[in-house]
Formats: C-alpha cells, sequence, structure tokens
C-alpha cells in the first residue's frame, strides 16, 4: 500500500508540472480568459504566395498582366479633350478602389494590402481618402502620415494613387482653403515628379447655399493654380456641388485658361439612385469634359441598403462604353453594404494586410472583386 501511495505521488507532482509548463507558469486561476482578442497578425504578400492561400481561384492572376507595373505600360497620364489617355495619347481607363476614411479604418491601408489589391483583385488605381472634417485631418493632421503611407506604397508597386481631400460634413471647400493650399503644396512638392500621383482636391461640396460658381470653381481655380507652380503635368480631379453630382451649372462655365490642363471633373454615383445623369455627363463629354468616378457603389447614397447588381451592372457597362476610370467604395469592415468585407464584431476582424477568404468578404466585396479581375487587362 506505501508502495502504491508513492506511485500516486509521484504521478500528481509529474501531472501539476505539465500542466503549469502548458500554461506559462500562469498559476491564476482561468488561464487566458478575459484577456483581449489579439489583432490580426501582419502577414506579407510573399507569404501568402508561400502558403498559396487564394481567394476562390487556386492562384492568384499576379497582376494578369505580370511584365510590367500600371505606371510601367502608362506612363504620365494626360487629358486630351475628354478623355484620359496615356503617356503616347492613347486613351486609358484606370479602375480600382478607394479607402474608407484613414482616420477610421487606416488599419487596412497599408503595401501588403494594396499589393493584395493589385494582385489579386487587379486594381490598377487606389484612392486614399483622408477625410478632413469629421475628427479627420483638420482636427488630427497626423492622419497624413497613414496617407503618405499608402501613396509611398504606390510608387513602389508601380500603381496609380489619387490623393483625396475628402471634404463631406465640411461642406463648403472655401471655408479650409488655406488648409488646402497649404497641403496640397507639400504633396506636389513630395510627389510631383511622379506620375502615379492625381489630385482630387475636394471630395463632396454639397449644402443648399454652396455653388459651382460661388464656391467650388474659385475653389478649384485657386488649388489648381497652386498646384501647377510646383506640378505641372499630374492630373487634378474637380469635385462639384451636391456630392459631386455634376450638377449642369458646370457645364455652364467650366474651368477655363489656364486652370484646364489636365483636369477631370469628378461625378459620385450610388446606382440605386438611378442612372438619369447618364444623359448630361455624355453632353458634357461631347463638350470636350473629361469626367472620372473618383467614387461610386451598388447600393444606397448612404453606403447601405440593398446591392443593386442590375444598376451597378449597367453603370460599369455605361463607363467602360465611355471609357472612364472609376474607383469603387470602401476599403473596410464596417457594417454596411459599401464595405468590401465582412463586419464580424470587433472580436472576429478580418486581416489588415490582405489575403482574405471568399467568407472574409461582403457581397459588394466578392462582386467587385469579380470585375475588376475581368476589366483591367
Amino acid at each position: 500500500m506505501k508502495h502504491n501511495l508513492w506511485i500516486f505521488a509521484i504521478l500528481a507532482v509529474a501531472l501539476i508540472f505539465v500542466f503549469t509548463a502548458c500554461n506559462g507558469g500562469d498559476s491564476t486561476q482561468g488561464g487566458d480568459v478575459g484577456t483581449p482578442t489579439p489583432e490580426p497578425t501582419p502577414v506579407g504578400y510573399d507569404a501568402y504566395v508561400a502558403a498559396g492561400t487564394w481567394l476562390c481561384t487556386p492562384e492568384p492572376m499576379d497582376c494578369l498582366n505580370n511584365t510590367s507595373t500600371p505606371v510601367e505600360r502608362y506612363g504620365q497620364l494626360q487629358v486630351i479633350g475628354s478623355q484620359l489617355c496615356d503617356q503616347s495619347g492613347e486613351p486609358v481607363a484606370l479602375h480600382g478602389v478607394s479607402s474608407h476614411g484613414l482616420h477610421w479604418f487606416g488599419e487596412f491601408v497599408n503595401k501588403d494590402t494594396i499589393e493584395w489589391f493589385m494582385r489579386d483583385w487587379n486594381i490598377n488605381i487606389f484612392r486614399a481618402s483622408m477625410y478632413t472634417g469629421e475628427k479627420g485631418y483638420l482636427t488630427d493632421p497626423s492622419v497624413k502620415e497613414k496617407l503618405i503611407e499608402a501613396v509611398d506604397a504606390c510608387l513602389e508597386l508601380g500603381l496609380y494613387v489619387i490623393i483625396d481631400w475628402h471634404i463631406l460634413e465640411d461642406n463648403n471647400p472655401m471655408d479650409n482653403v488655406e488648409a488646402a493650399v497649404e497641403f496640397f503644396k507639400e504633396m506636389a512638392t513630395k510627389y510631383g515628379d511622379n506620375p502615379n500621383v492625381i489630385y482630387e482636391i475636394m471630395n463632396e461640396p454639397n449644402g443648399n447655399e454652396v455653388t459651382w460658381l460661388g464656391h467650388c470653381k474659385p475653389y478649384a481655380e485657386r488649388l489648381i493654380s497652386e498646384i501647377r507652380a510646383i506640378d505641372p503635368d499630374n492630373i487634378i480631379l474637380v469635385g462639384n456641388p451636391r456630392w459631386s453630382s455634376f450638377p449642369k451649372e458646370v457645364m455652364e462655365s467650366p474651368l477655363g485658361e489656364p486652370y484646364n490642363k489636365n483636369i477631370a471633373y469628378v461625378y459620385h454615383l450610388y446606382t440605386n439612385e438611378g442612372l438619369r445623369k447618364t444623359s448630361t455627363l455624355e453632353q458634357a463629354m461631347e463638350q470636350g469634359l473629361c469626367i472620372f468616378v473618383s467614387e461610386w457603389g451598388a447600393m444606397d447614397s448612404d453606403g447601405d441598403g440593398e446591392l443593386g447588381k442590375a444598376n451597378g451592372n449597367e453603370f460599369i457597362n455605361w463607363m467602360k462604353k465611355h471609357n472612364i476610370s472609376w474607383c469603387a467604395w470602401s476599403l473596410s469592415d464596417k457594417k454596411e453594404t459599401c464595405a468590401f468585407l465582412k463586419n464580424k464584431g470587433m472580436l472576429e476582424r478580418p486581416s489588415y494586410t490582405g489575403g482574405w477568404l471568399e467568407e472574409d468578404l461582403s457581397a459588394w466585396g466578392k462582386y467587385l472583386r469579380s470585375k475588376l479581375r475581368s476589366l483591367n487587362d
């Protein structure tokens, strides 16, 4: 009996030792219960290649044309008549995605994610949206560092990139014109020698009191003159009243000399509203104005509601017919239709660095990825 007791004692000590080792020596009751869920581990694109972790298909397309980058193919963009053209004067259409507000969902905006979009979604342009109001840049100027990170990544990858001064709740562009001048002078000085860069100087002016002639046009003339003094060539995108819905007053008084070189007028649409404005845009193009859809989605104008694939298909086909460039909204896991990634709650967020499985994508994300993979060949 004493012999058996010694055996039981030795076994008990061994079990205690094993249990302690497996729990990292933590004797606290409950182990790791109550500790926060860690953020997704950053994984580079090369790691996804090595692991063979691909979305929907066995392997990535790797840019379709994997012998050159978009910027190597198209070079210095220019506007000729109503068309965006490459450096040799041939019409070109760019297709890509937009970030959400960098101060809200900036964790998704990094080189690895942008490279994933380039290789797996086949984008050739990325829009970095820096909200100016809503506790964005004008409240916290440090958000500019995230925009710079996005631009630097696109330069390294050979993608085109839109620097988006994202006016929304600060609806009148003239209210912060001096801050905009300071910002775009800095961006033009830093990036003006790179053909990758496109300046979007006012996202969505809005409000009944904000007009083209009284606010948007003089703002555009001021910003364009300041940018052109530093960067004479890169494309400038010009927003307009009523959330860049391209009201007819823009056609009645477009920008003239010396402000109209290499500019395009912004049009934004959420297609559940319908496509009634396309006839106005066709008239504008006949007039010689270049249109650039820097933000759109196939849902309601607030970014939510039903995913309207029929209208989305019609709008994509219309833009393709007229050789119009576009970026779709938006890179986030916000709980709304327009987010590319599913919202699974704060404890189960998708990877911040791409490599998403099909189960990580929203219906909009799946739809958009399929369209992009067929367009940028």
